[in-house]
């Protein structure tokens, strides 16, 4: 009998792959089934992800209708990775069916349908592990302790940017009723880049969107700009936009920057980069001597830009799912952490939305609202 914690996998969108080639190479965790998030569409099904995953076992049966799955299969845990609408709805059957959770983002495209996954998710006592991986990322990693360690001083201001290539989206992408808005899909990531940096959460939100060159996707925007409220009082502006030339180097542009009443830190995530000033004494010499262990693996520092500054090359990233999960099997907290890291910034980002869709301020829920 194998001891791999056993998970189905639903859907054909998104990011599955990325969590499916983080199990492929931990290899304590097997898909057993797949399934169709509608029993009408075929190009929403996990076959789309089958092929060239060891973590699939050969033979796993297919399914179109998930509940059918469900109580057939028993799985203990649910990779959701479907066509937006439709996540909320699976992430129900599947905590219902008392299955743990790995889920595409945002939880769900309303504030009150993410109330009604919370109670759903809680009842049960089921991890609802979002696809928003980016604490795995070296900059984020970096970025955290040197927050821990008080060489920012207290946050003040923080900045965000989350820019893609256009490239080619599904044309369920021009209709809101689907996509959801673009802060929800890419924004969140940015709203992330502050959270998981700093660990304040927001309180209040507004902002601004629209369409001025994807006229194929008219509901889709294709730039948005955001100024959040933090918790101690600071502020957060985000920007994102689908306008990354083609020709660009990467797919994705991402950089954050904060700003504290002791030192800035600016991070370019594709060039795995980050810059510090710190006036806090000996805050850049512990770090170029690496005698603070900014990471445990840490053998990135290269280079003193200034007498008072300090520029970081840092190496790739490391894996997100698999840690998490062997907490789960040893009942430890960060499955939970992350369940209210998903429902946090699922909330933030609706509300960002709402905001520019309103041209009002919105009061964001906060941690008392998605206790786990």
């Amino acid at each position: 009998m194998s001891s791999k914690m056993s998970w189905a996998l639903v859907g054909g969108f998104g990011h599955a792959a990325l969590v499916l080639q983080e199990l492929d190479a931990w290899g304590g965790a097997e898909v057993v089934a797949l399934a169709a998030a509608s029993p009408d569409d075929d190009q929403d099904s996990a076959e789309t992800f089958r092929a060239g995953h060891r973590c699939i076992r050969p033979g796993a049966p297919f399914y179109k209708d998930v509940g059918k799955m469900l109580n057939d299969v028993h799985p203990q845990g649910v990779i959701i990775s479907c066509r937006l609408d439709r996540t909320a709805g699976v992430i129900r059957l599947a905590a219902k069916a008392g299955c743990h959770i790995i889920t595409e983002k945002p939880l769900a495209l309303d504030r009150s349908v993410l109330a009604e996954l919370y109670q759903d998710v809680r009842r049960q006592q089921v991890a609802c592990i979002p696809m928003i991986d980016y604490p795995a990322h070296p900059c984020i990693r970096a970025a955290k302790q040197v927050v821990q360690r008080g060489w920012l001083g207290e946050i003040v201001l923080a900045n965000a940017r989350k820019s893609y290539r256009w490239g080619s989206r599904p044309v369920w992408f021009g209709d809101r009723s689907i996509y959801g808005g673009t802060l929800p899909w890419i924004g969140i990531h940015g709203l992330d880049f502050i959270y998981s940096t700093t660990g304040l959460t927001f309180t209040a939100a507004m902002g601004m969107h629209g369409n001025l060159s994807k006229k194929e996707r008219p509901q889709c925007e294709d730039h948005a700009v955001v100024l959040m409220e933090l918790v101690n009082g600071a502020h957060m502006t985000l920007s994102v936009d689908y306008l990354r030339p083609a020709k660009a180097p990467s797919h994705g542009d991402d950089w954050f920057r904060l700003v504290g009443s002791r030192g800035v830190l600016e991070a370019s995530m594709e060039a795995r980069t980050l810059t510090l000033i710190s006036d806090v004494e000996g805050g850049t010499k512990d770090l170029v001597s690496g005698s603070t262990n900014l990471q445990e693996s840490d053998r990135s520092i290269s280079s003193l830009a200034g007498k008072d500054s300090l520029r970081v090359e840092l190496p790739e990233r490391e894996a997100y799912f698999p840690p998490i999960l062997e907490e789960l099997g040893r009942g430890g907290r960060r499955p939970w952490q992350e369940t209210q890291r998903g429902f946090l910034l699922t909330e933030a980002a609706l509300a960002a939305r709402d905001a520019a869709d309103s041209g009002r301020r919105v009061e964001v829920q906060g941690p008392a609202a998605y206790t786990f």
